[in-house]
Protein backbone atom coordinates (compact mmCIF):
# COMPACT_ATOMS: atom_id res chain seq x y z
CA UNK A 1 0.00 0.00 0.00
CA UNK A 2 1.63 3.31 -1.00
CA UNK A 3 2.20 6.00 1.60
CA UNK A 4 -1.07 9.07 1.52
CA UNK A 5 0.65 12.34 0.90
CA UNK A 6 -1.04 15.23 1.98
CA UNK A 7 -1.13 19.09 0.64
CA UNK A 8 0.10 21.95 2.77
CA UNK A 9 -0.88 25.50 2.24
CA UNK A 10 -0.97 28.19 5.29
CA UNK A 11 -1.40 31.77 4.95
CA UNK A 12 -1.05 34.24 7.51
CA UNK A 13 -1.52 38.29 7.56
CA UNK A 14 1.18 40.04 8.91
CA UNK A 15 1.62 44.13 9.59
CA UNK A 16 4.34 45.58 8.06
CA UNK A 17 6.65 45.81 11.21
CA UNK A 18 6.75 41.50 10.99
CA UNK A 19 8.32 41.63 7.00
CA UNK A 20 11.78 43.10 7.80
CA UNK A 21 12.11 39.63 10.05
CA UNK A 22 10.24 37.29 8.11
CA UNK A 23 12.25 38.39 4.98
CA UNK A 24 15.66 37.58 7.25
CA UNK A 25 14.35 34.14 7.81
CA UNK A 26 13.90 33.69 4.37
CA UNK A 27 17.29 35.20 3.59
CA UNK A 28 18.47 32.80 6.28
CA UNK A 29 20.18 35.44 7.94
CA UNK A 30 21.92 33.73 10.94
CA UNK A 31 20.23 35.60 13.33
CA UNK A 32 16.79 35.08 12.59
CA UNK A 33 16.85 31.48 11.71
CA UNK A 34 18.66 29.59 14.46
CA UNK A 35 15.39 26.89 14.20
CA UNK A 36 17.09 25.57 11.21
CA UNK A 37 20.16 22.78 11.76
CA UNK A 38 22.00 23.54 8.78
CA UNK A 39 20.56 26.46 6.80
CA UNK A 40 21.02 26.67 2.85
CA UNK A 41 19.91 30.78 1.47
CA UNK A 42 16.72 30.54 0.00
CA UNK A 43 16.06 30.35 -4.50
CA UNK A 44 14.36 33.19 -4.98
CA UNK A 45 12.32 32.20 -8.12
CA UNK A 46 10.50 35.73 -8.90
CA UNK A 47 10.96 39.09 -6.97
CA UNK A 48 13.48 40.16 -4.37
CA UNK A 49 13.38 40.51 -0.53
CA UNK A 50 13.99 44.18 -1.60
CA UNK A 51 11.21 44.25 -4.10
CA UNK A 52 8.86 43.18 -1.50
CA UNK A 53 10.33 45.51 1.01
CA UNK A 54 9.46 48.73 -1.64
CA UNK A 55 6.21 47.58 -2.05
CA UNK A 56 5.40 47.20 1.92
CA UNK A 57 6.59 50.84 2.43
CA UNK A 58 5.02 52.32 -0.70
CA UNK A 59 1.73 50.48 0.85
CA UNK A 60 2.11 52.15 3.96
CA UNK A 61 2.62 55.77 2.74
CA UNK A 62 -0.27 55.58 0.86
CA UNK A 63 -3.72 57.10 2.16
CA UNK A 64 -6.10 54.20 2.43
CA UNK A 65 -9.81 54.64 1.47
CA UNK A 66 -12.65 53.86 4.10
CA UNK A 67 -16.70 54.02 4.40
CA UNK A 68 -18.05 56.81 6.24
CA UNK A 69 -21.26 55.94 8.19
CA UNK A 70 -23.29 58.09 5.78
CA UNK A 71 -21.94 55.46 2.81
CA UNK A 72 -19.35 58.00 1.86
CA UNK A 73 -15.70 56.57 0.69
CA UNK A 74 -13.20 58.86 2.59
CA UNK A 75 -9.54 58.21 2.64
CA UNK A 76 -6.56 58.30 5.74
CA UNK A 77 -3.44 57.46 6.52
CA UNK A 78 -2.25 54.24 6.95
CA UNK A 79 -2.51 52.84 10.25
CA UNK A 80 0.75 51.49 11.77
CA UNK A 81 -0.93 48.18 12.53
CA UNK A 82 -2.34 48.29 9.09
CA UNK A 83 -2.11 44.18 7.83
CA UNK A 84 -0.81 44.69 4.22
CA UNK A 85 2.03 41.83 4.45
CA UNK A 86 0.36 38.29 3.54
CA UNK A 87 2.80 35.29 3.88
CA UNK A 88 1.45 31.67 2.13
CA UNK A 89 3.83 28.39 2.32
CA UNK A 90 2.92 25.64 0.60
CA UNK A 91 4.81 22.02 1.43
CA UNK A 92 6.10 19.84 -0.86
CA UNK A 93 4.93 16.52 0.60
CA UNK A 94 7.87 14.11 -0.04
CA UNK A 95 10.60 14.73 2.30
CA UNK A 96 13.50 16.89 1.05
CA UNK A 97 16.36 13.80 1.83
CA UNK A 98 14.23 11.88 -0.73
CA UNK A 99 13.52 14.87 -2.76
CA UNK A 100 17.80 14.72 -3.23
CA UNK A 101 17.99 11.36 -4.12
CA UNK A 102 14.96 11.63 -6.39
CA UNK A 103 14.93 9.81 -9.94
CA UNK A 104 14.31 12.43 -13.21
CA UNK A 105 10.74 11.73 -13.15
CA UNK A 106 9.93 12.66 -9.43
CA UNK A 107 12.31 15.47 -9.90
CA UNK A 108 10.28 16.70 -12.57
CA UNK A 109 6.89 16.19 -10.56
CA UNK A 110 8.50 18.63 -8.36
CA UNK A 111 9.05 20.95 -11.19
CA UNK A 112 5.27 20.48 -12.24
CA UNK A 113 4.40 20.86 -8.14
CA UNK A 114 6.18 24.63 -8.45
CA UNK A 115 4.87 25.86 -11.68
CA UNK A 116 0.94 24.54 -10.72
CA UNK A 117 1.16 25.91 -7.28
CA UNK A 118 2.94 29.74 -7.93
CA UNK A 119 0.51 29.57 -10.60
CA UNK A 120 -2.47 28.75 -8.56
CA UNK A 121 -1.17 31.78 -6.04
CA UNK A 122 -0.88 33.95 -9.28
CA UNK A 123 -4.49 33.50 -10.23
CA UNK A 124 -5.60 34.15 -7.03
CA UNK A 125 -3.82 37.85 -6.06
CA UNK A 126 -1.94 38.83 -9.27
CA UNK A 127 -0.28 41.74 -9.29
CA UNK A 128 0.09 41.44 -5.41
CA UNK A 129 2.03 38.70 -5.82
CA UNK A 130 5.71 40.15 -5.67
CA UNK A 131 7.90 37.78 -4.47
CA UNK A 132 8.37 33.72 -3.94
CA UNK A 133 11.47 31.69 -3.07
CA UNK A 134 12.12 27.65 -2.61
CA UNK A 135 13.64 26.36 0.99
CA UNK A 136 15.21 23.15 1.15
CA UNK A 137 16.69 22.76 4.27
CA UNK A 138 13.56 21.67 6.41
CA UNK A 139 12.43 18.43 6.45
CA UNK A 140 9.96 18.98 3.36
CA UNK A 141 11.13 21.24 0.60
CA UNK A 142 8.65 24.47 0.64
CA UNK A 143 7.87 27.60 -1.32
CA UNK A 144 7.34 31.40 0.42
CA UNK A 145 4.55 33.72 -1.45
CA UNK A 146 4.58 36.86 -0.25
CA UNK A 147 1.97 38.94 -1.18
CA UNK A 148 1.53 42.86 -0.53
CA UNK A 149 -1.44 45.29 -0.24
CA UNK A 150 -4.56 45.04 2.14
CA UNK A 151 -4.92 41.78 3.87
CA UNK A 152 -8.76 42.57 4.79
CA UNK A 153 -9.06 42.06 0.44
CA UNK A 154 -6.29 39.76 0.19
CA UNK A 155 -6.18 37.43 2.92
CA UNK A 156 -8.94 35.03 2.16
CA UNK A 157 -10.42 34.69 5.88
CA UNK A 158 -10.08 38.04 6.48
CA UNK A 159 -11.85 39.22 2.89
CA UNK A 160 -15.04 36.71 4.10
CA UNK A 161 -15.52 38.85 7.17
CA UNK A 162 -16.50 41.48 5.00
CA UNK A 163 -20.06 42.00 3.44
CA UNK A 164 -20.76 44.92 0.80
CA UNK A 165 -17.71 46.57 1.89
CA UNK A 166 -18.53 46.46 5.92
CA UNK A 167 -16.56 44.05 8.46
CA UNK A 168 -19.18 42.32 10.47
CA UNK A 169 -19.81 43.03 13.92
CA UNK A 170 -21.13 39.81 15.75
CA UNK A 171 -17.70 38.00 16.94
CA UNK A 172 -18.83 34.37 16.45
CA UNK A 173 -19.94 34.98 13.28
CA UNK A 174 -17.17 36.83 11.80
CA UNK A 175 -14.90 33.98 13.17
CA UNK A 176 -17.15 31.75 10.94
CA UNK A 177 -16.93 32.83 8.01
CA UNK A 178 -13.61 33.60 8.18
CA UNK A 179 -12.83 29.97 9.06
CA UNK A 180 -14.96 29.46 5.69
CA UNK A 181 -13.35 31.52 4.01
CA UNK A 182 -9.86 29.59 4.28
CA UNK A 183 -11.53 26.41 4.17
CA UNK A 184 -13.01 27.34 0.60
CA UNK A 185 -9.53 28.46 -0.21
CA UNK A 186 -7.83 25.59 0.53
CA UNK A 187 -10.51 23.67 -1.04
CA UNK A 188 -9.64 25.56 -4.54
CA UNK A 189 -6.25 24.70 -4.60
CA UNK A 190 -6.47 21.00 -3.50
CA UNK A 191 -9.43 21.00 -6.53
CA UNK A 192 -6.67 22.73 -9.27
CA UNK A 193 -3.30 21.94 -7.69
CA UNK A 194 -3.34 18.88 -5.02
CA UNK A 195 -5.94 16.70 -6.87
CA UNK A 196 -3.74 16.55 -10.08
CA UNK A 197 -1.07 15.26 -8.21
CA UNK A 198 -3.76 12.64 -6.35
CA UNK A 199 -2.29 14.32 -2.80
CA UNK A 200 -4.70 14.06 0.00
CA UNK A 201 -6.60 17.42 1.27
CA UNK A 202 -6.51 16.00 5.16
CA UNK A 203 -7.51 18.50 7.34
CA UNK A 204 -4.74 20.05 9.74
CA UNK A 205 -5.27 22.82 11.89
CA UNK A 206 -2.72 25.56 12.91
CA UNK A 207 -3.34 28.25 14.98
CA UNK A 208 -2.83 32.11 13.52
CA UNK A 209 -0.04 34.49 14.95
CA UNK A 210 -0.94 37.44 16.42
CA UNK A 211 0.11 40.79 14.91
CA UNK A 212 3.27 42.19 15.53
CA UNK A 213 3.93 45.36 17.72
CA UNK A 214 3.02 48.78 15.89
CA UNK A 215 5.99 50.67 14.32
CA UNK A 216 6.21 54.60 13.45
CA UNK A 217 5.13 56.08 9.86
CA UNK A 218 8.66 57.66 9.12
CA UNK A 219 10.10 53.83 9.17
CA UNK A 220 8.76 52.81 6.19
CA UNK A 221 9.38 56.56 4.66
CA UNK A 222 12.83 55.37 5.46
CA UNK A 223 12.75 51.96 4.03
CA UNK A 224 10.60 53.07 0.73
CA UNK A 225 14.01 55.44 -0.13
CA UNK A 226 16.02 52.55 0.54
CA UNK A 227 14.40 50.34 -1.18
CA UNK A 228 14.88 52.50 -4.32
CA UNK A 229 18.57 52.33 -4.14
CA UNK A 230 20.23 50.34 -7.02
CA UNK A 231 21.10 46.55 -6.18
CA UNK A 232 24.84 45.83 -6.44
CA UNK A 233 25.11 41.79 -6.20
CA UNK A 234 22.52 38.94 -7.86
CA UNK A 235 20.07 37.09 -5.79
CA UNK A 236 20.64 33.29 -5.14
CA UNK A 237 18.77 31.91 -8.30
CA UNK A 238 17.93 27.92 -9.71
CA UNK A 239 16.96 26.52 -12.93
CA UNK A 240 13.42 26.94 -12.18
CA UNK A 241 12.83 30.52 -12.33
CA UNK A 242 9.11 32.32 -12.03
CA UNK A 243 7.94 35.40 -13.43
CA UNK A 244 5.29 37.76 -12.69
CA UNK A 245 2.91 38.79 -15.63
CA UNK A 246 3.75 42.14 -17.20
Amino acid sequence: MSEVLFQFLRIEAHGASAAEDLLAEANRVPSHCTHIEHPIPARWLMGSPREVTHEVASFMLQPQPFRSKSGQVLYRRTRCDQRCFVDCVASYPVETEHVKRASDIEKQALKDWLHKTHHFIQSQFGAHHIASCLHFDESHPHLHFYIVGNASRLHPGLRAEFVEGQRIKDGKERARRHRAGLKAFLDLYYSEVSSTFNYSRGDHRRSARRIPKRKDYKKWKELFEWSKEPIETELPSDSVVLHRPT
